[in-house]
């Protein structure tokens, strides 16, 4: 591979990295509010659904490149 296309799949390779450990952050967070003794239910099917949108986004995003 040369050094450029390597540079940008590294790039890219942090970037995707990225994206998916916050998703993982987020759904450690709706994990937390869910065991609770009173869950916030409109906000589990909120974040839920925003990070549905976010990793079918970044799957696109993978299937695209």
């Amino acid at each position: 591979m040369e050094p450029e296309i390597q540079i940008l799949w590294t790039q890219h390779k942090d970037i995707l990295g990225g994206q998916l450990r916050i998703q993982g952050e987020r759904l450690n967070e709706v994990l937390a509010n869910a065991e609770q003794e009173n869950p916030d239910i409109d906000y589990i099917k909120t974040c839920l659904k925003e990070i549905e949108m976010n990793l079918r986004r970044i799957r696109k995003t993978c299937v695209d490149s």
